[in-house]
Order: C-alpha cells, then sequence, then structure tokens
C-alpha cells in the first residue's frame, strides 16, 4: 500500500462455528508490524465479524504513512465451540483454501481506490454460498430477462458458461457485506434453469421435490387462474407467443446504467453466438416517477419478508428499513437452510439453491382508473368523484397511493405515515373493526395477513423482486379507457418450494374468495391479481368496500393479465461451477 492509503477491512462469516481474520500490516524497512483480528459468535451465520478489540465494530481501518507497507490477511477456524477468538490464532486452525478476486478499474488513470475480496474455504465441501437477486436483491435501475433454450448445443453451452458467465455471476453475500455501494459501471447476473434445462448436467429435477417445478409453469398456469384452451396436458394459456415456446432457462442481467447492461449482452451473445437455438428478451426499468410505484400509481415493496443476516443486519443494510415486515428463516428461502422442511431430504446440489419464478403481468391501467372513477362515487357518494375514486383504489389495494395503510389512516393519505419508515409497515389489523378499516380482500392484506387468524407461516414465504415493464399511459389511452401499449409488471420471487410458496399465495390466497378464513362472512379475491376459474364459472367480487355495509358485494374486472412466465431453479455457485460450466 503507497504512503497516505487506507486500508479498510470487513468480513462476514456463513457458517456457524468459530472464525478468526488475522490482518497483519508490515512495514518492509523497519520490520514494524501491527496486527488486528476479526472474529464471530458461534452459530452466528451471515452477521459481520467484529473486531476482537472492540466489537462494537465489524471494520478494521489502517492508515500506511512514511514508507509503503504491506498488508497480509489469513483465516482460522474452529468446529470446536471452546475454541475461539484469538486462540484460534494456530497453524492448525488455518483455513484449507484462500481465493483472492481483483474487483478491476474501468479507466486507464491511476485508481483512486482498489478493491479485494477475498473468498476463504474451512472445508472443501462446502456448497455455502447462496447468491443472485434473492437475498438481498441486485441494484438495478434497468434489468433484462434474456430466456434462452440450448436444445442439443448443451457441450457449447457449457464451454460458453464456464469462459464467459462464471467468472461474472454475482455473489449475493459479497452484496450484503459491502460497506461501499456498487460502482456506477455495476452489472450483476444471475441465471436460472426450467426442470427441462437441469437435465443435460445430471441434474434430475425429482428430489427437488416440487410438482409444479417439474411440471413448469406452461402446465400450471390452468391452475392459476390464467385464461387459456384445452385440458390437461392439452392446456394452451392464453400467453405471449414468445412464452408458449420451450425454453430451458434464463439469465438476468442488472446494471446502474443501460449502456452496460447492452455492452454486457453484445458480449454475452458473442460468447454464446452457437450455444443458443433460441431466445428471447424482456426489458424492464423502474418507473422514473417514482420508482417504487407501480404502473397502477401506487407505492410497493415496503413488507417484503426479511432475513437476518442477508437482506438487513448486513454492512449494505444495517437495520429493518420498514419495522413491521416479516422476518423469516433463511431456509423459508434458500434450500438446505434452517427453516426449510425439506432439508435433510435435499441432494447436495440442491442446497443454497432456491426457486425462481417470472411472471409477465399485463396491467390494465386505464381500464382500472376509468373503473375507480365509475364505481367510487357510487360507493362514497358525498366525496368529490376523484376523491371517491381514490379511496375506492385504496381500499382494493389496502393502502393509498403513497403507501400509507388504510388500517392506520381509513379517510386519507397520510404523509407523516407515509414519509416515515419506522411507521409505514409498522402496524397489525384491529380484528374488532372487522372491515371498517381495511378489507379482508384487499391486495396487501390478502398478501401478508399480519395477525389475522388461521394465516399462513414463514413455510409459504416468498422474497419478492419483481421490476416494471413498458411505457407510461398515453392520452389516448386515458380518453379511450383501454390498453393499446403493453405495461405492467414483470413479476419475480424466490422461494424453497413454488407449491408452498409462490402456487400458494396466487391458488389459496390471492384466487380463494374463503381466504382469510372469517367465521361470518366471505373476503372474496383479490382484486388485484386474483384469478378466478372461469370454467367453473366463477367471477371476481370481494366484500368490504362499503365500509358501513361490509357484506355488500362489489364486482370486479380483471386489472391484471398474465401474459407468460415461468419456474426456475437457481443452483449455487458451486453447483454451477461443478456441474454446468466446462472449464
Amino acid at each position: 500500500m503507497p504512503p497516505g492509503w487506507t486500508m479498510f477491512v470487513s468480513a462476514v462469516t456463513r457458517r456457524t462455528h468459530n472464525q478468526l481474520i488475522r490482518c497483519v500490516w508490515h512495514d518492509g524497512k523497519t520490520r514494524k508490524y501491527w496486527s488486528s483480528f476479526l472474529t464471530n459468535k458461534w452459530e452466528t451465520p451471515y452477521v459481520p465479524m467484529t473486531d476482537l478489540s472492540d466489537n462494537t465494530s465489524s471494520q478494521l481501518k489502517f492508515r500506511v504513512e512514511g514508507v509503503a507497507w504491506e498488508a497480509t490477511v489469513a483465516s482460522f477456524y474452529s468446529t470446536d465451540r471452546a475454541v475461539s477468538g484469538d486462540a484460534l490464532w494456530q497453524e492448525e486452525n488455518r483455513s484449507t483454501e484462500v481465493e483472492v478476486i481483483t474487483v478491476p478499474s474501468t479507466t486507464e488513470e491511476p485508481p483512486d481506490s482498489v478493491t479485494f475480496f477475498i473468498a476463504v474455504q474451512d472445508a472443501p465441501s462446502s456448497k455455502e454460498d447462496p447468491r443472485f437477486d434473492d437475498l438481498p436483491g441486485l441494484p438495478k435501475a434497468v434489468e433484462y430477462f434474456y430466456y434462452f433454450a440450448f436444445d442439443d448445443r448443451v457441450p457449447q453451452f457449457r464451454r460458453a458458461f464456464g469462459k464467459f458467465m462464471m467468472p461474472r455471476i454475482t455473489n449475493a453475500l459479497l452484496l450484503a457485506t459491502s460497506i461501499r455501494p456498487p460502482r456506477l459501471d455495476f452489472v450483476g447476473v444471475n441465471v436460472g434453469f426450467t426442470s427441462r434445462g437441469l437435465l443435460p448436467f445430471d441434474l434430475n429435477y425429482w428430489p427437488l421435490q416440487d410438482k409444479s417445478f417439474s411440471d413448469g409453469q406452461y402446465y400450471d398456469s390452468r391452475y392459476l387462474g390464467d385464461s387459456g384452451t384445452g385440458s390437461g396436458y392439452g392446456w394452451t394459456p392464453d400467453w405471449d407467443d414468445d412464452f408458449k415456446q420451450r425454453f430451458d432457462g434464463v439469465f438476468l442481467i442488472t446494471a446502474y446504467v443501460d449502456i452496460y447492461a447492452q455492452e454486457f449482452m453484445v458480449n454475452m451473445e458473442e460468447a454464446f453466438a452457437t450455444a443458443f437455438e433460441s431466445t428471447f428478451l424482456v426489458k424492464c426499468e423502474p418507473r422514473r416517477t417514482p420508482e417504487e410505484y407501480n404502473h397502477f400509481g401506487w407505492r410497493g415493496g415496503v413488507s417484503n419478508p426479511q432475513i437476518r443476516g442477508a437482506s438487513f443486519e448486513t454492512a449494505a443494510q444495517p437495520r429493518l428499513r420498514y419495522p413491521g415486515s416479516p422476518t423469516i428463516p433463511m431456509g423459508a428461502i434458500v434450500m438446505g437452510h434452517d427453516g426449510d422442511e425439506d432439508k435433510d431430504r435435499r441432494p447436495d446440489w440442491a442446497k443454497d439453491g432456491a426457486f425462481m419464478v417470472t411472471r409477465h403481468l399485463n396491467t390494465l391501467v386505464p381500464e382500472f382508473d376509468a373503473f375507480l372513477v365509475e364505481r367510487g362515487p357510487i360507493v362514497f357518494p358525498n366525496l368529490l368523484v376523484q376523491e371517491a375514486a381514490d379511496k375506492l383504489g385504496a381500499r382494493l389495494f389496502g393502502r393509498w397511493k403513497d403507501g400509507t395503510p388504510t388500517e392506520l389512516s381509513p379517510d386519507k393519505p397520510d404523509p407523516s405515515i407515509s414519509s416515515n419508515d419506522n411507521k409505514i409497515n409498522n402496524f397489525t389489523f384491529d380484528l374488532s373493526e372487522h372491515q371498517r378499516r381495511c378489507p379482508y380482500a384487499a391486495h396487501t392484506r390478502k398478501s401478508n395477513p399480519r395477525n389475522d387468524p388461521d394465516v399462513t407461516d414463514s413455510g409459504h414465504s416468498i422474497r419478492r423482486q419483481g421490476i416494471s415493464f413498458g411505457p407510461e399511459i398515453t392520452n389516448d389511452e386515458r380518453e379511450a379507457k383501454t390498453t393499446v401499449v403493453g405495461r405492467g409488471t414483470h413479476f419475480v420471487c424466490y422461494s424453497n418450494s413454488i407449491v408452498r410458496g409462490f402456487k400458494y399465495h396466487q391458488c389459496a390466497q390471492y384466487n380463494d374468495s374463503m381466504f382469510p378464513l372469517k367465521q361470518h362472512i366471505a373476503p372474496g379475491m383479490d382484486p388485484i391479481v386474483g384469478q378466478p376459474d372461469e370454467e367453473k364459472g366463477l367471477v371476481r367480487f370481494m366484500t368490504g368496500t362499503y365500509p358501513l355495509n361490509e357484506k355488500r358485494l362489489i364486482f370486479l374486472p380483471k386489472f391484471v393479465d398474465p401474459r407468460g412466465g415461468g419456474y426456475f431453479f437457481n443452483p449455487s455457485i458451486s453447483t454451477l461451477r461443478d456441474y454446468v460450466a466446462m472449464m
């Protein structure tokens, strides 16, 4: 390290056993040196390690003065709980493998900083490397979903994957423990494979024990409530043509700046030139005004389940951003960890992997807005037309457009709540109020029933990472009250099970008119994403929109139109390296 430079060292353990990081700074001339240590606590994985001499600090700092110094980093471990702290500093406790990765500079000028990522492995057979968009979530201002089929071009795919893609796969651990945000030219990469796409790599999908994944979403769409024709394996969903073709996997490519994502894809397509049989692309971008609001105009993303040490209590996110969000165990999303009810039955290659679901959902914004303007004054005749429309919309979503929960403020949005991260999601339902404050079927209540009795537990949890696509609504569409241009959400979620996770949410919560179960009334379907079984003649309805007459029904047209999607398995980095990549 040159004179005048400062070095920062931080670390996170993925292990339940004791670990120690020793940093030694050497003055090459006078042989002076300075040692510092980072250590962890027993059975506290995915938590930043702390300074041995100051357990309130998770970072070591050293400033170089006078002459250049050298830095040496070593790692030690023990599976004996009694051997901890500086007692680990023995040669027999040294970690078995260390890999140093330099994060390159993109400029020819001398860099103003250099980043090294040091990966330590204590046991060669470990596969504890969950990553990608599920934990904690890839940074993104633009995201491309690159669906592909390789068919009989497996050898070409494996070589291209090993040479080009494997070194570029994004490690969520690095993101979660990074003190600084990624550089402006950051490109994040995720990959998932369908059940058919796993087979050429000798990865049999049956041990994953998920029938929906085995069948695929094309077939499963009938049970999700999507429109279509036929029956059984002759079922044909009413999807866009791209999603009707068979595909083997999908690359998720995210970036802060679109040009870097496009440059990455140009290089990727050159590397995979002979490896793809077919491809199609979906481009997504958060809405600009503001980005966390969906095309309907409602704020979202505040009640996603959170995982300690992965999505919060990390260097990147020290605290739970929105208190009141469900906290779930790692295994509710990532296979092979506590909270995964199939933990002991997972094959080794599935551990630290997760299922991923994508859904291309068109949102019928002009029709939704027109419905609110038409029906709002009927439900709330004492309000002005737009005020009535806004209030009806709030009761359908369970929140006002700015995110204020109707449970906390049933009559109007409250900026003192919506602008306060500690309030906007920190509430439970007053069950004595029945539906006067928030309808049972409201979208946010269906998604997260909180303290409603007899509701889901973490065994049904999913982590949502969807993103908007398509342009803003045009004046012509608004005047005609009809959608002409496709726009909506490319829904993405992760879980340890599709049957218990996404499919349960869609079928047993959103589509089920009896959820959440109430003795005195049927809540109705989710008014936003609930899909009725048209073959059985079911229609979309809900109760509770009339605050003083909760049993009065309101019938709803479709506001979200599913146009395709897929079920994928996201393997761990080590499984990608050992089974998929051909170096």
